[in-house]
C-alpha cells in the first residue's frame, strides 16, 4: 500500500492580519484524523507546536512563518522522498490573498502590503509538492477567513496541473468560521465526509467534493445566513476517480478507477495510468493492476501495441479493447457511484462493465478512439453546480423534515475512541422568534430494556427491575433548552406562571438554561404550544432513557465508560476504567460534544433534565408503553435524568435517576422538550 504524508498548517494569531478563531483548531483536528489513519508522516505547523525533525540538520521550528515553511518544504521534499504510489496531502487553514493574477497562502508573518514576497505562491507550493515524487498531491485550502471569515477573496482561480485541489469557497466568496461548531464550515464538513464509513463514504475525490459541496452551503446558510460554495479543481479531470481512502473504497470505486486507468493508457498518458493502477493496488491485490504496471514498466501500453499491430499486420501485437462505461446523466452517475445511497450502485456498474467486457471478449480488436460524445463525464469545478441540492425532506404537521448529519463516537473500556461514525437522521426546525429556533429530532418507535442490570457499576436499587418498554414515535429537542430559546419563549404571553427572562447563573445564549423549576419548564412548554399550535411537553422518563440509549445497553451511549472530552461533568472522578480529565465547574455551550445515534447532544452531563413523571422508588408496576408514570398528587416529586457539570460520571449514566420537588431549582437543572407524533 502506498505511503501517505501530510503537511498541516493552521494559523490564528497573525502579525499583520486579522486574528482568526478556529484555524489552529481545525488544523489540529485534521492532523489528528491523519494520525488515526496511520499516516507515515504528519508535519504540523502552528503557534506553539513542537519542533519538526527534518531529514537532516537541525530541527525546524513549527512556527508557520514564511521562511520556516519555505525552509521545511525545501529540506524535506528535495531528493524525491516519495514514490509514484504515494500520496502527499497539504492542508492550510488561515488567510489567503490574490495578487497579480496569482494565488497566495499567507503565513503567520505575511505582509498584506507585500504579498508576492511574504506569501506562499500556490503555484510554487504545488511545484514543490509535486517535486516530492508522490504520484498524488492533494491540496486542501480553507482560506478566506476575515471577521468571522477567512480572508482572501479570489483564491482558487489558478489551476495547478497534476494536483487535486479542494477550495473552501468560490473565488468571489469568503470561507466562514462557525462559533456553534467551533470550526470552519469547510473543515467541519471535510472531516465529516472523510469519517463516513460504509455505504455513502467519501473514499474518492468525486464523492468527497460532492459531500462538501452540499454540506458546507447548508451549514453556512443555517448558522451565518449567507453563502459559501466549495469547489474542486482536478487536473486532469480524471483524477476525480482517485481513491483517497483505500480502506473505505468499494468494489465500484475500484472499477471506476480501473476504467480511468485504461482510458489514460489509451490516450498514451502512461504516468497518469501508472498512478491510477498503483492506487488500485493500494486497495488490495489486483492481478489486472499488476499486469498493467508491468506493461507500463516495459515501455508499452494498450495504445502502442495497437499501433504496432496495425503497422506490422501481426495479430499477436494488437491491443485488447478497453470497456467503456455508457454515458449517463450526471445525477444518475452520482447515484451509481454511491452518492445517491443504497447498494445498487455497485450492482449496476458491475453489470455495465461486465457487459462491456463480454462484448469485447468475442474477438481481439484495436482499441476504439473516443469521440467527444463518448467521453466519460467527469466532475470538476467547471461543471459542479454553484448551489447544492437541498437535503432530502418530507413534511410532518406542516413542518419540513430535513436530513442532518452528525458524528458519533464509541469508546473502549479504558476511554479510548475506537470508532467514529457519521450518521444521518431527520429533524425539523421550530422557529420561535427571529433567528431563534428549536431543532426537533425524529425518534423512531422501538422497544428497549429500561433500567440497569445489577452488575452495572454505580447502580442503585431505584434503577430496577429492568423491564421491556415499547416507545412510540416522537420528537425530542436536539439539545437542552438554551438560554436564547428560553428568553424568546419568556417574552411570549403568560399561560399560568411568570418566567424570568434570564434565570441562569452561567450566562451564554448557547448554554443550557438552568435554575428553572419543573413548573417553569412546564410553562415554557405551554407557551411554546400556544405559539405553534403543537403540543410541546416534557419527555416521559421512558422516552428520555430510550432517547439517551439510542439502541445501546451500556452505561453510556458512548460505551462502558465516559471521558470529560465527550461530556461535561466533574472530571476529577472516573467511571470504571476511564481516565480523569477536566472539571469545568460550569455549564458549556450545547453541541460541542459528539451526539448519540439519534443525533441528540448533551444527553450525558451539562444539566439535569426534568421529566414529566412523578417519582416512584423503583419500576415495580411501571408502564410499559412509554407514557409518563403519574400519581394522583399534584405536588409529588418529579424525575430528573442525565447528570450535570458538577456530578460524578456515575451520575451521568443512561439509567441514573434523581428526584426533586417541582418547585425546586438550582444551577444544575435544565430540561429539553418533546412532541408526540400524534400531536400534529
Amino acid at each position: 500500500m502506498g505511503r501517505n504524508w501530510a503537511i498541516v498548517v493552521g494559523i490564528n494569531d497573525y502579525d499583520n492580519l486579522r486574528a482568526l478563531k478556529y484555524a489552529e483548531r481545525d488544523a489540529a483536528s485534521v492532523r489528528d484524523f491523519f494520525g488515526e489513519l496511520g499516516f507515515e508522516q504528519v508535519y504540523f505547523f502552528a503557534a506553539g507546536a513542537p519542533a519538526i525533525q527534518a531529514k537532516s540538520g537541525a530541527p525546524i521550528s513549527a512556527e508557520p512563518t514564511t521562511s520556516r515553511l519555505r525552509n521545511f518544504l525545501r529540506r524535506r521534499l528535495q531528493g524525491k522522498p516519495l514514490e509514484a504510489g504515494d500520496t502527499l496531502w497539504f492542508f492550510f487553514a488561515g488567510h489567503g490573498k490574490r495578487k497579480n493574477e496569482r494565488d497566495y497562502l499567507m503565513p503567520i508573518d505575511a505582509d498584506p502590503g507585500d504579498v508576492t514576497n511574504t506569501g506562499l505562491a500556490v503555484r510554487d507550493l504545488t511545484e514543490q509538492l509535486r517535486g516530492s515524487g508522490a504520484g498524488n498531491v492533494i491540496l486542501l485550502v480553507d482560506a478566506c477567513r476575515d471577521d468571522g471569515s477567512r480572508d482572501g477573496v479570489g483564491i482558487g482561480l489558478e489551476k495547478q496541473q497534476g494536483v487535486i485541489t479542494l477550495f473552501s469557497c468560490a473565488p468571489e466568496q469568503q470561507s466562514y468560521e462557525i462559533d456553534e461548531l467551533r470550526a470552519g464550515a469547510f473543515t467541519y464538513a471535510l472531516l465529516q465526509g472523510l469519517r463516513i464509513q460504509g455505504e455513502g463514504n467519501c473514499a474518492t475525490v468525486a464523492r468527497l467534493a460532492e459531500h462538501v459541496r452540499v454540506q458546507v452551503p447548508y451549514l453556512v446558510e443555517r448558522y451565518r445566513r449567507t453563502r459559501q460554495n466549495p469547489y474542486l479543481v482536478a487536473e486532469p479531470a480524471s483524477k476525480q476517480n482517485l481513491i483517497l481512502l483505500p480502506r473505505q473504497a468499494s468494489p465500484a470505486d475500484v472499477l471506476m478507477l480501473k476504467n480511468a486507468a485504461l482510458q489514460a493508457e489509451n490516450r498514451g498518458d502512461r504516468d497518469l495510468a501508472r498512478d491510477f493502477w498503483l492506487r488500485v493496488l493500494a486497495v488490495g491485490y489486483d492481478m489486472e493492476a499488476v499486469q498493467a504496471i508491468e506493461r507500463l514498466a516495459a515501455g508499452s501500453s494498450t495504445t502502442r501495441r495497437s499501433r504496432a499491430g496495425m503497422q506490422s499486420g501481426s495479430r499477436s501485437s494488437t491491443s485488447v479493447s478497453i470497456p467503456q462505461l455508457p454515458q449517463l446523466p450526471r445525477r444518475q452517475m452520482l447515484q451509481l457511484l454511491g452518492l445517491g445511497g443504497g447498494a445498487m450502485g455497485f450492482a449496476v456498474i458491475g453489470k455495465v462493465v461486465s457487459d462491456a467486457v463480454k462484448s469485447s471478449s468475442s474477438g481481439i480488436k484495436p482499441a476504439p478512439t473516443l469521440s467527444p460524445s463518448q467521453t466519460p463525464q467527469t466532475f470538476s469545478s467547471d461543471n459542479l453546480p454553484e448551489t447544492p441540492e437541498p437535503p432530502k425532506s418530507q413534511t410532518w404537521g406542516g413542518r419540513k423534515l430535513e436530513d442532518f448529519q452528525f458524528e458519533t463516537v464509541q469508546l473502549s473500556d479504558t476511554g479510548k475512541i475506537t470508532k467514529r461514525e457519521t450518521l444521518t437522521r431527520k429533524r425539523f426546525n421550530q422557529k420561535i422568534a427571529g433567528d431563534v429556533s428549536l431543532q426537533m429530532v425524529q425518534i423512531q418507535a422501538g422497544k428497549f430494556l429500561m433500567g440497569s442490570p445489577v452488575s452495572e457499576a454505580g447502580r442503585r436499587d431505584i434503577e430496577g427491575p429492568q423491564h421491556e418498554v415499547t416507545v412510540p414515535n416522537f420528537f425530542m429537542a436536539q439539545t437542552p433548552v438554551t438560554q436564547a430559546q428560553w428568553k424568546a419563549v419568556a417574552k411570549l404571553p403568560k399561560v399560568k406562571t411568570d418566567l424570568k427572562p434570564e434565570p441562569s447563573k452561567f450566562k451564554g445564549d448557547r448554554r443550557p438554561v438552568e435554575q428553572v423549576s419543573w413548573w417553569e419548564a412546564q410553562e415554557f412548554c405551554d407557551r411554546l404550544s400556544k405559539l405553534t399550535g403543537l403540543t410541546y411537553r416534557l419527555p416521559s422518563e421512558a422516552e428520555w432513557e430510550y432517547a439517551c440509549r439510542a439502541g445501546t445497553k451500556t452505561p453510556f451511549h458512548f460505551g462502558h465508560t465516559i471521558t470529560p472530552d465527550l461530556a461535561n461533568y466533574d472530571g476529577n472522578y472516573t467511571y470504571d476504567q476511564g481516565a480523569k480529565g477536566k472539571y469545568r465547574e460550569l455549564t458549556t455551550d450545547v453541541v460541542i460534544f459528539p451526539a448519540n445515534a439519534w443525533g441528540l447532544n448533551d444527553i450525558h452531563g451539562n444539566v439535569w433534565e426534568w421529566c414529566a413523571d412523578h417519582w416512584h422508588e423503583n419500576y415495580q408496576g411501571a408502564p410499559t408503553n412509554g407514557t409518563a408514570w403519574l400519581k394522583n398528587k399534584k405536588d409529588a416529586n418529579r424525575l430528573l435524568r442525565g447528570g450535570s457539570w458538577d456530578d460524578y460520571p456515575a451520575d451521568c449514566r443512561s439509567a441514573t435517576r434523581l428526584n426533586y420537588s417541582p418547585g425546586f431549582r438550582n444551577n444544575l437543572i435544565g430540561f429539553r422538550v418533546c412532541l408526540s407524533v400524534a400531536a400534529q
